[in-house]
C-alpha cells in the first residue's frame, strides 16, 4: 500500500529564497532572490511564481512554474530543494 504524503506550502511575496546553485562563500547574496508574487499562466494553464534577484543580473524578474520552484530536485546524488525560504516576510 502506497501512502501519500501531502503537504501545502505557502510562498508570499516577501519571502526570501536561495536557489541550489548560491554559493555561501561567493559574492553577497549570489542565486538570491525576493518573491514578488504569484500569478495563473494562462496558456499553460498553471500557477507560477514571480521572483526577482537580489544580485546584479542583466534581467529583473523571473518566473518559473510553481511546481518547478518547489521541486525536489537531485544533485551529486543527494536529493534537495531546488529553492530554499531563507527569511519570512517580516
Amino acid at each position: 500500500m502506497k501512502i501519500l504524503l501531502y503537504f501545502v506550502v505557502m510562498i508570499t511575496s516577501g519571502d526570501i529564497y536561495q536557489h541550489h546553485k548560491h554559493d555561501p562563500s561567493g559574492l553577497e547574496n549570489n542565486y538570491t532572490y525576493k518573491i514578488i508574487d504569484t500569478a495563473f499562466d494562462a496558456e499553460k494553464q498553471e500557477k507560477v511564481v514571480i521572483y526577482k534577484p537580489l544580485y546584479d543580473c542583466e534581467y529583473k524578474l523571473f518566473t518559473r512554474s510553481r511546481e518547478n520552484f518547489l521541486e525536489i530536485i537531485k544533485v551529486n546524488n543527494q536529493k534537495r530543494s531546488r529553492f530554499v525560504k531563507i527569511k519570512s516576510k517580516a
